[in-house]
Order: structure tokens, then C-alpha cells, then sequence
């Protein structure tokens, strides 16, 4: 049975998606269906199962996370995928990347979601879990994993906004730039006068992405942590703050409903952590993004970012006053 090809698209993609079926020949399986889901990403199905196949930029770094995801199902967390090599071969290399095989999770027909509680909280369980784990092992890892510098990244991506503030503020207007500024500002004082938090402390690996689409429910229900590409050192803290700069949107910037999550709500003692959450964090990256290079944007891309930016802007407006009055009375 010829297997069945998908998702062909860019020149090039031809050739890759040829010489990944070749690889396979030597799979203990008849191969049934590739899909390109992205152009270094393949989904296969075979006789003797279903997996992704994934690019990396170097050899090394694919036997980082091959052994990583190994060593976390080894110290006991199993919310994760794990990585093999079809007919122990070594690993399938095409236009200067190496492919690394994953186990497939079959998903949940309901997908993991900010928007629900119960997701905010099972996520939260789940990463709670991997930081127990990666507190154990991040020893091992300090030679070839970076250490995460929180402070310094948002500085960084402050400044990349900054350059880019006459085109955004002829979309935005001056005064919402500037508001948005203003906050990114604030934010960082605040974090560097407590920068300790963001540094010291109990090291874990973290995962540095807890993005919604990083977190699978997979077809049992069981809530799984993906995609370990931004994993660094550093204090839990981080990853959790991440966490809560995501879900924020979701519940309205309400202080409240932040605070009731056992995992966040001692974070929200530290004067620190509070200013951190003011930094206007998406709306500075999605805007870097579309503007990373000479070529402007088409207005499709503008107008997208540009409604993401304004979107429940007043709610935004309300939790900075609320994170300000809260700082005052600490």
C-alpha cells in the first residue's frame, strides 16, 4: 500500500518529505500517512504506530532533549512524551537539521484550554510536578543548559519595542503607547530592586513556553507538558510568572481570581513579583514579532496585533491600579 502524503506546501518540501519516507523504509512498519504539519514538523502514521517527527538545529541539542525527556520519565514524571530512533538508526539529517522521533499522544477531543478553570488548574498541577522533578536533576545540566536571565530579556525586548514606537504609535495612538511604555518601565525598576527573586533560590529546569498549546490532554484525560525547545535554569518562580502573565486575559486581569490559585498566591506577596506582572509582556513581544525585520508588515498582521493590544485594555488598565494601590500598602 502506497502511503499517503499530505500537507505538501513550499518548495522544498517535496524533496524533505521524500527523503523522510526513504529513512523510514527500515521501520518496523508499513508507512500509511505523512503530514507536514509545519516545515520541519511531520506527523506519521505506520502500521506499528503513530509518531512526530521534529527538526533540530543541531545534533547535539536533539540528544539533549532525548535524554532530558528519558531522565524525567526516569525520576517519575510522566506527563510527557518520550523520544526513540526507528530501527535504532541513527537520526534522520536533511537540509541541515536533525530530526528527532516523538511518541504521539493521541488528544482528548476536549483540548486543554486557558478559558476553563479546571485547565488553569490541572496545568498548574502538571507543572508543579515537572519543577519537582527538574529541582533534582538540574545539576547535571548547568554545563549545557542555559540560565535563565528574566530581567535582561524583557530589558531587551523593551528596547526592540522602543525602536519600533513612531509606526506603533501611529496605529496605537501616542497615548496608548506611551501607557504601554510606561508600564514595561515601571515593571523593570521594580524587578531590579528585587532581583534576587528572579535568580536565587532552589534551581529547577524550567520550561520557559507554558503556553496553552504546550500543555496536551491526552486521550485518557490526562493533562501532559510538551515541547522542551526554551528549557533553562533558574528559580520555579519564572515559570510560574510566565503562567500567570498567560492566563491573566482569561480571567479578566482579576487580581482576585489570580490569588486564588494555591500555586501563585504567596508569589503576590513579593513586591518583585508584582511589578512583574504589570510588564506589558505579550503586547511588547507580538508587536517585536511582526516588526523583526526592515519589511513592514502587511495590515492583516497589524490589524491582529493591534486588536490583541486594545482587547479588554480598560480590565489591563485596572489591574496595573490594582497592583500599584496593593504595593503602597505593603
Amino acid at each position: 500500500m502506497k502511503a499517503r502524503i499530505r500537507g505538501r506546501g513550499p518548495q522544498g518540501d517535496d524533496e524533505l518529505t521524500n527523503r523522510l519516507l526513504s529513512y523510514l523504509k527500515s521501520f518496523p512498519g508499513t508507512v500509511r500517512e505523512i503530514i507536514q504539519l509545519r516545515p520541519t514538523i511531520f506527523y506519521v502514521h505506520t502500521s506499528a504506530g503513530e509518531f512526530i517527527v521534529k527538526g533540530y538545529s543541531s545534533f547535539n541539542r536533539l540528544i539533549l532533549l532525548e535524554n532530558f525527556t528519558e531522565l524525567l520519565k526516569r525520576h517519575g514524571f510522566r506527563d510527557t512524551y518520550t523520544y526513540f530512533r526507528p530501527g535504532r538508526q541513527g537520526p534522520f539529517y536533511a537540509n541541515g537539521l536533525y530530526f528527532g522521533f516523538i511518541e504521539y499522544i493521541p488528544p482528548h477531543p476536549k483540548a486543554f484550554s486557558f478559558q476553563t478553570v479546571e485547565d488553569r488548574s490541572e496545568g498548574l498541577k502538571v507543572l508543579g510536578k515537572f519543577h519537582n522533578v527538574t529541582e533534582k536533576i538540574a545539576g547535571a545540566y548547568r554545563l549545557s543548559i542555559p540560565v535563565a536571565k528574566q530581567i535582561s530579556k524583557w530589558e531587551d525586548r523593551l528596547a526592540r519595542f522602543s525602536a519600533n514606537t513612531p509606526f506603533i504609535s501611529g496605529v496605537l495612538g501616542g497615548e496608548v503607547c506611551d501607557e504601554i511604555l510606561s508600564w514595561a518601565d515601571w515593571a523593570l525598576k521594580g524587578m531590579k530592586r528585587g532581583a534576587g527573586l528572579f535568580s536565587e533560590g532552589p534551581q529547577a529546569i524550567l520550561h520557559g513556553d507554558v503556553a496553552h498549546h504546550n500543555f496536551l490532554r491526552s486521550r485518557n484525560g490526562r493533562v501532559n507538558l510538551i515541547d522542551f525547545d526554551l528549557v533553562s535554569i533558574g528559580p520555579p518562580i519564572l515559570d510560574y510568572l510566565q503562567y500567570a502573565n498567560r492566563i491573566l486575559p482569561f480571567i479578566g486581569w482579576s487580581f482576585g481570581t489570580l490569588s486564588a490559585y494555591e500555586e501563585i498566591k504567596d508569589f503576590l506577596k513579593e513586591e518583585a513579583f508584582l511589578h512583574a506582572l504589570v510588564y506589558p509582556t505579550d503586547i511588547l513581544r507580538e508587536w517585536n514579532r511582526i516588526l523583526n525585520s526592515e519589511k513592514l508588515p502587511d495590515s492583516m498582521k497589524v490589524g491582529h496585533v493591534k486588536e490583541m493590544t486594545m482587547y479588554r485594555l480598560s480590565d489591563r488598565r485596572n489591574f496595573v491600579k490594582t497592583i500599584h494601590a496593593r504595593i503602597k500598602t505593603t
